[in-house]
């Protein structure tokens, strides 16, 4: 084949190949699309939620017993007496010392003081759940005509038994709750019956001006259990008060009402204003006996610190001769 021979059939096969290649096909069958069921999409706000809570267990510590002290008995020391030193009870202080008669403590034996309790001024501080043995409300004070203080009050005695030889520590403050002066003093009876109560009186020398107030503090007292058989107060009839020239006089008669013969020992007259605080009294020493059932008048007279209107009390103590 020559030249022009194969250059007719190179040009009939790429004729051929451009018409197949430009040859259109059928167009492929079309299909409906299969309905699917409605979705509704909700669409969440996404939250922001708290830490989660630690669990608290609460801790609790075991509360720790009052630890006891221990005191040595010195002379002159009453149970009664360490007790308001130590601002215990009479008779918490009477169980943690069982083996302790209160009436002869031993001299230099060692006692238990099983929860001592003091303010920040170092006063002895009674629990609260226990009632007061002694009654000590503050004294109060006036300015005397010597410059000095002078403070009065009374202790009432709360106890199923007669007390004695009460001993009190007074103190007085200034406005910053610093001590002005202080100084001890006993009441004016010797024996304090069962709910009696006794005054007591003291002198300080001190500035008026800086005088803000005043407590007192039992520093001692003796139980006197047997003080019922030989002490006696003798029975008051037909008290006639007066007020004379500024003195406020008391006539009374006496009566003993005991068997036997007593000696006459003393007659308190005290005068308290209309709250109950002592504004002047007077201790009259009195001689002589008095038999069973016999009479006997009493004049006496006191001086009260302010002009309100007072009431008095009188007591008048006598010991059995027999």
């Amino acid at each position: 084949m020559g030249y022009w021979g194969w250059r007719q059939m190179f040009t009939f096969c790429v004729s051929v190949f451009v018409v197949g290649c430009s040859t259109t096909h059928d167009a492929a069958p079309t299909f409906s699309p299969t309905q699917l069921p409605p979705v509704t999409l909700i669409a969440r706000v996404p939250t922001t939620l708290p830490p989660p809570t630690a669990l608290l267990i609460p801790q609790f510590t075991p509360a720790s017993a009052p630890t006891p002290i221990h005191y040595t008995i010195q002379v002159g020391d009453t149970l009664l007496g360490i007790a308001a030193q130590f601002g215990v009870s009479f008779e918490a202080l009477k169980a943690a010392n069982a083996d302790l008669d209160p009436l002869t403590l031993p001299i230099n034996k060692t006692v238990i003081i099983p929860d001592a309790q003091f303010d920040i001024a170092g006063t002895p501080i009674l629990p609260t759940s226990t009632p007061a043995q002694l009654e000590l409300p503050p004294p109060t004070c006036y300015p005397s005509p010597t410059g000095a203080i002078i403070c009065m009050g009374w202790v009432a005695n709360n106890l199923p038994q007669p007390i004695e030889r009460v001993l009190l520590q007074v103190r007085l403050f200034r406005t910053d709750s610093s001590v002005l002066a202080e100084g001890e003093v006993g009441v004016e009876q010797g024996i304090i019956p069962t709910g009696a109560s006794a005054p007591y009186r003291i002198l300080v020398a001190a500035n008026w001006l800086e005088y803000a107030g005043a407590v007192a503090n039992l520093r001692s007292a003796d139980l006197a259990p047997a003080a019922g058989e030989k002490h006696i107060a003798l029975q008051i009839e037909a008290e006639q008060p007066t007020l004379e020239n500024g003195y406020y006089r008391v006539s009374a008669t006496l009566r003993n009402t005991a068997p036997g013969t007593v000696r006459l020992v003393r007659a308190i007259l005290t005068l308290r204003d209309a709250n109950g605080r002592i504004t002047g009294y007077r201790v009259q020493m009195l001689n002589g006996t008095l038999e069973s059932d016999a009479l006997l008048s009493l004049d006496m007279n006191a001086v009260s610190q302010v002009n309100t209107p007072i009431t008095h009390t009188l007591f008048v103590e006598a010991i059995r001769e027999n």
